[in-house]
Order: structure tokens, then C-alpha cells, then sequence
């Protein structure tokens, strides 16, 4: 171990997606998509804010008056040389995924989605695993947002983590909410999964050592708990460039005893609906030969596309093709000799969970810039639709995308509780991210954002 990469994600600049024509369009489409349906809630409060009324506008953009428009003069191969059609206002008659809720209540859920992330970028993710098809791309992003809604994912997991658990066994006598607060805080006293060092593209690595699995040892809710909460940490690592991670199933050692259906058919179904994208690279490590018959039943599973990124080693040689050995645990024949201990909540460390007013007050300035986005994107859509340079705009955009990055870090203590990788100071208190080992070339930040080419 010679030093520490520190990824903070600043430069935003330098990962704006490189898309072409047709690309920046299909994002152009789902952002009106997602303006679309903030629309229907605020037509029928009556008190439509005004960039909303913009898109109104915007979605005429499908006109023979504006086709003729932008195809006059300009030469093929550009952005302005596609049709820009907007969705059907018929389609606005079509009942919202989110009765009952006021606009403000929709746009919340909608922007929870994106945390520290560009919000062009996590989009982008939507777009490409439902390969470009706007329409499914928006369905897959609201049936994310109502899941997790409805599941409470940040204002419960997130919000209490493991001290929260931690404080059902101190203070409830009830049996089967201590069973599930001892099975959560189980996953991770046992170091069944955690994220260490990161591969040669400078993505975080996640561990998942199912020799220390018995499905007889928590209840099932505790491990879905526990699988979500890792999932979302790990979303904290991935700072831009870095938009995915790499997913080792270990199974040195493993037996009959480890199998279990339940907590792979689950995170299968939080990759393919929740979270797209969110792994480059599955690795299925040392499989014994028994695994083989498992194996037929999990890959039914799994879609063609999700498959190609699946990949079976069976020693440190062949790992070294995706991580650096540098990087690779010593009890998996690399050179990192560190070793997992979990470190149990401090005291005192979620003091800022309290912190209500200041809160609100973070809350209300991101909000504030979140108007500014917006505003802006329409005005972006506008600008290629016209054929105008859009690059001062964009540029504006991305100053507010910054401000909503930073304005996440400040509210991150007063929305989740601290973690094992907060207490072992990987996540840092701005949103940085110390590895604390070497990384296979300089810098190693810089990935490339994959496009319809990819």
C-alpha cells in the first residue's frame, strides 16, 4: 500500500457525457418525459410554474411549421437534422403512476433519485439498460421512484442505518423487530459484503464472501434491508467519472450450507429494475463444482444483456485481468493484506440526524437550484431544437449541477446515519472518496461514458 486515490468528483466538466446528435436528443426526450408528468400534477393544482409552462411550448416542437424549421439550411449529421417530436399531449390524459400527490410531493420523489449524481448521467443509465427507448427508460425511472418511496428508502434505511438497529436492541421488547435489527447488524459484524479498493478502470470493488451465509441465521427482511443499504453506500463511491462498480461473489469455500435463492433472485431484481447499470462487472469466484446446477437455475434469471457482463475466475491470474494485484485481497492470492473488522456505531456520530431546522433550510436552498436545472434544461431542449449554440447554457447548467452536488454533502449528516466506511474515513465528510491502495494507471478517475455506440 503506497497511498491513497482520492476521488472527489469535482471536475464535473470533464464527465459530461460525450453523445452524439441522436443521443443528446433521446436525453433531451426523457427530461420532457419527466417534465411531462410534473406538468399533469401542477395543471391540476392550477399554479403551474412558468418553466413548466416552457415545455407546454416546447412540446409543439413536433409541428410541420417547426420541422421545416429546423431541416431548412442545415446540414445532415447534426442535432437539428432529427425530429424532435414530443410526446402526444394526448398522453396527458393518461392517469399519473402517483395519485394523489401534489406536484411538489412528485418532483420530490422524482429528484431523490439522483443524491451527489449528475442528473444527466443517471438518466443516461435509464436510457442505455433499456437500450434507448425513451418511453421505457421513463416507466423504469418512475417505477424506481415509487419503489422507492414506498419502501422508505431514505427516510427509514438510510436515515437509521446501523445505529438504528442498534437502538432497537437497546430499547424494544418486541421479538421479531429485534430478530431483524440483530439479522441487519449480522451481515456486517460477520463481514459477509463490503467495498475495498477499486479496478483498473478506478471502479469500487464489492465483496461478497457467501462462505459466511446461512440462510437459517436472519430473517429474510433483514437481509433485503442489508442488500439495499449496500447498494445505496456503494452508490457514495462513485463519484464522476465513476458511475458503476465491480461485483465479486466469492465462493471459496462454499457449500451446500451457503446456498440460498432468496438474496440473489432479490438483488437480480434490484439490478434489472432499480438500479441500471450500477455493476460493469460481475465476478463468480472460485465456484466449486457443485455450484454448477445452482448456477443453471440463477442464470433463468438473468437477462441476455445482464449476462455479458457476468465473468467466472478461478485464480489471481485471472482476476488480474480486471483489478490490479496491488488491489486484490491477499486471501484471494493479491497483494492487499488488509483484513475486514467491523467497526460497531460510535457514539454521538449521528448527533446531526437532529438537526430539523438546518435541514430544512438545505433542503429548501437545493430545491432553489433544482428550479435553476431546470429551467436551464429547457432552455438547453430549446436551443438545439432552434439550432442555437447551446454550449453557454449548458456550461450554466453544469455550475448549478455542481451547487447541487455540494448542497447533497451538506445535508448527507442530516439524512443518513453514519456508516462503517464514514467511521473508517473512506467517505469523507465532502463526498470524497480515499481508497486507501494503489490504482492499476495515473489517477485512475477517468472513464468513459458509454453511449449508443457502446
Amino acid at each position: 500500500m503506497s497511498h491513497s486515490v482520492v476521488r472527489d468528483g469535482e471536475d464535473l466538466a470533464q464527465w459530461r457525457p460525450d453523445l452524439s446528435s441522436e443521443e443528446e436528443l433521446k436525453l433531451l426526450e426523457l427530461w420532457r418525459q419527466v417534465f411531462n408528468l410534473f406538468d399533469k400534477h401542477a395543471e391540476a393544482e392550477g399554479n403551474k410554474p412558468v418553466h413548466l409552462r416552457q415545455v407546454s411550448k416546447w412540446d409543439t416542437a413536433g409541428s410541420e411549421s417547426s420541422r421545416r424549421k429546423r431541416s431548412s439550411g442545415r446540414s445532415r449529421g447534426t442535432a437539428n437534422d432529427h425530429n424532435y417530436v414530443g410526446v402526444n399531449p394526448a398522453a396527458k390524459t393518461v392517469e399519473s403512476p402517483f395519485p394523489g400527490m401534489s406536484y411538489e410531493e412528485v418532483r420530490r420523489i422524482f429528484w431523490a433519485l439522483f443524491k451527489h449524481d449528475h442528473p444527466d448521467h443517471l438518466l443516461l443509465r435509464f436510457l442505455r439498460h433499456q437500450k434507448w427507448d425513451v418511453a421505457k427508460a421513463h416507466g423504469m425511472m418512475v417505477k424506481s421512484g415509487k419503489w422507492r418511496h414506498e419502501t422508505r428508502l431514505e427516510e427509514d434505511i438510510m436515515f437509521n442505518g446501523e445505529q438504528g438497529a442498534l437502538d432497537v436492541l437497546k430499547d424494544s421488547n418486541e421479538k421479531y423487530a429485534r430478530e431483524r435489527a440483530e439479522g441487519f447488524l449480522l451481515q456486517f459484524r460477520k463481514g459477509k459484503n463490503f467495498v475495498r479498493g477499486v479496478d483498473r478502470e478506478g471502479r469500487p470493488i464489492v465483496y461478497i464472501r457467501s462462505r459466511l451465509h446461512r440462510s437459517s441465521e436472519q430473517p429474510v427482511e433483514s437481509i433485503e434491508r442489508s442488500i439495499v443499504y449496500t447498494f445505496e453506500t456503494t452508490r457514495l463511491f462513485m463519484n464522476p467519472p465513476i458511475a458503476s462498480a465491480l461485483l465479486i461473489f466469492d465462493l471459496t469455500n462454499f457449500g451446500i450450507a451457503n446456498m440460498d435463492f432468496f438474496p440473489i433472485k432479490f438483488m437480480i431484481g434490484l439490478f434489472e429494475n432499480y438500479y441500471p447499470e450500477a455493476f460493469d462487472h460481475v465476478i463468480i469466484h472460485r465456484a466449486p463444482w457443485i455450484f454448477q446446477g445452482f448456477w443453471k437455475v440463477i442464470r433463468g434469471w438473468i437477462s441476455a444483456e445482464a449476462n455479458q457482463h457476468i465473468h467466472f475466475t478461478n485464480n489471481v491470474s485471472d482476476l488480474e485481468k480486471f483489478i490490479p494485484r496491488q488491489n486484490i485481497l491477499k486471501e484471494l492470492g493479491g497483494d492487499d493484506d488488509w483484513e475486514y473488522v467491523y467497526e460497531e456505531a460510535r457514539p454521538g456520530e449521528n448527533e446531526q440526524l437532529a438537526w430539523t431546522d438546518e435541514r430544512n433550510h438545505l433542503l429548501k436552498e437545493r430545491m432553489e437550484v433544482i428550479d435553476k436545472v431546470e429551467q436551464l434544461t429547457c432552455e438547453w431542449a430549446r436551443g438545439v431544437e432552434d439550432g442555437r449554440d447551446v454550449k453557454e447554457i449548458r456550461d450554466r447548467r453544469d455550475v448549478h449541477i455542481k451547487e447541487l452536488r455540494a448542497n447533497y454533502w451538506k445535508l448527507d449528516p442530516m439524512l443518513r446515519a453514519r456508516s462503517l466506511y464514514d467511521r473508517w474515513g473512506v467517505i469523507q465528510a465532502d463526498g470524497r472518496v480515499v481508497t486507501p491502495v494503489l490504482a492499476s494507471r495515473k489517477d485512475q478517475v477517468t472513464m468513459q461514458s458509454k453511449g449508443l455506440r457502446s
